[in-house]
């Protein structure tokens, strides 16, 4: 059985999925752009980059991150960036 989300770690999931957002937009044709917007005490670990499955641009893009905890290393952070618009 799932565990409802509280408000201070629906927060900071939110912040890491606007990071990513932040990411994208700061040079949407780069694959690995610097880690801004991460929380304080989370580390930039690993870039997601997929290949969009429609359309005819099969060129991979900036999806989102996984961020490791600095004082756990077992706590782990995958946020990828939604749609717009």
């Amino acid at each position: 059985m799932s565990t409802p989300l509280d408000q201070e770690s629906t927060v900071l999931y939110g912040r890491f999925v606007n990071a990513a957002y932040v990411m994208f937009e700061s040079d949407q044709k780069n694959l690995t752009p610097p880690p801004n917007g991460l929380h304080d005490g989370w580390n930039l670990i690993a870039w997601i980059t997929m290949s969009d499955f429609f359309g005819n641009d099969s060129n991979p893009k900036f999806y989102g991150l996984v961020a490791q905890k600095a004082a756990n290393a077992d706590s782990f952070v995958l946020a990828i960036g939604g749609t717009e618009g």
